[in-house]
């Protein structure tokens, strides 16, 4: 029992590290764009190790990968939570659009082959 205790809360705590890494290289990717932000840049900026980083990521590009999702699913959250507050359809789709385009445009993320990278 207390190994299962163990396992899960280094599981939870692992689950927790990714999230502040994936966090941290969404704005650092935002700010700074593909090219110029540095994989130890981000772990650093979170007290851990570079090692700690390849623990969650092989690498940059699948740094940016995780980021890249999680902004994407933190957008479509946004978009249907809009959208559901409405009784009609059409007002659904208008406010999901508008979400949308709020979350996007502060959100900034880039794809590397902006004219960052």
């Amino acid at each position: 029992m207390y190994i299962d205790c163990m396992s899960n809360l280094k599981i939870k705590q692992g689950e927790q590290t990714k999230t502040k890494l994936v966090n941290c290289a969404c704005k650092l990717f935002a700010k700074d764009g593909f090219r110029v932000t540095r994989f130890d840049t981000v772990a650093k900026q979170q007290g851990l190790t570079t090692g700690a980083l390849y623990h969650h990521f092989k690498d940059k590009a699948a740094l940016f990968e995780g980021a890249f999702e999680a902004c994407a699913h933190n957008v479509a959250q946004k978009v249907f939570e809009a959208a559901d507050k409405s009784d009609n359809p059409i007002d659904g789709i208008v406010a999901g659009c508008v979400a949308y385009i709020e979350t996007v445009s502060y959100t900034h993320l880039t794809l590397p082959t902006t004219p960052y990278v």
